[in-house]
């Protein structure tokens, strides 16, 4: 059985040469293995494409979340915000790996880190609403935010926790009053299930997220969040929406809640993939 997470492009259009030793290893598991289980449609149509005659053999299976874990009855936001000394304002949050990427072409490539659109719309955004930046996580990426949130001038308008101990997230996020999801256009966005939208979700927070490939089906298509096209401006609309709302963001809240214990809780997904199996 194999666990498919995520894809950096088509497969089934460019299969990996052996020189690219890893993407070679992973796209041959994908042949050879008894069961696919893929986490998103654009890895499912790609795995298909890949086995034919056995295409009844790859099986959808987003990522979850435990719910029971992630609580927002139990959780403790105030004692995030006193811990961090944050301001009596809208936290706006993100959780997550602050990797780097690279955006454009070969020739004239700019290097970027996770989480960066946030900067580009918070001094907009702080004009508008009285917000302040949660950043929890930790990566290659994380140095490079923070010089570049002290280069614009906004140091007093994000906190950021570093990297933080599991049993510390459900806090973190109850701490935070809408939450952020944002990916960059191409194959790898699409081929991915967010792990932070799931925690965000069974949280109860509000959500914005890039409507790209699986954040549409998470959200059930803006029912239980933000969805925003990718690009500055739209991030900055959405963010505004739910800051000038705090019934919507409650609304959202709860039936992004729902949704998740519903779709994504992990007791469901365990089901859902011993029933693939033909498991009791």
């Amino acid at each position: 059985m194999l666990y498919w997470y995520d894809a950096p492009w088509d497969w089934s259009r460019q299969p990996p040469k052996l020189r690219q030793w890893l993407h070679w290893l992973r796209y041959r598991n994908i042949l050879a293995a008894d069961y696919v289980f893929a986490v998103s449609h654009a890895q499912l149509d790609v795995a298909r494409r890949l086995r034919p005659g056995r295409e009844d053999s790859v099986i959808y299976l987003p990522v979850g979340v435990d719910c029971r874990f992630f609580n927002p009855v139990s959780a403790n936001g105030e004692r995030v915000r006193q811990k961090f000394k944050l301001p009596d304002k809208i936290i706006i949050g993100y959780l997550g790996y602050i990797g780097i990427g690279y955006l454009g072409s070969l020739g004239s490539r700019a290097a970027c880190f996770a989480g960066q659109p946030l900067i580009e719309v918070a001094r907009e955004l702080l004009r508008q609403c009285d917000v302040h930046f949660l950043i929890v996580g930790f990566g290659p990426g994380l140095n490079r935010f923070k010089e570049r949130v002290t280069a614009v001038g906004l140091d007093n308008h994000f906190t950021f926790t570093g990297r933080q101990p599991p049993d510390a997230l459900p806090d973190l996020l109850a701490a935070m009053d809408i939450c952020v999801d944002t990916l960059e256009e191409g194959f790898h966005s699409e081929a991915r299930s967010e792990t932070k939208l799931k925690q965000y979700m069974a949280m109860g927070r509000a959500c914005v997220a890039t409507a790209i490939g699986e954040n549409r089906l998470d959200l059930d298509h803006g029912n239980c969040g933000i969805l925003v096209e990718p690009g500055n401006e739209n991030l900055l609309s959405g963010l505004l929406v739910l800051c000038n709302n705090p019934h919507l963001r409650a609304e959202l809240g709860n039936a992004a809640r729902r949704r998740a214990e519903d779709v994504y809780d992990w007791p469901k997904l365990a089901t859902r993939f011993a029933s693939a199996l033909g498991l009791a």
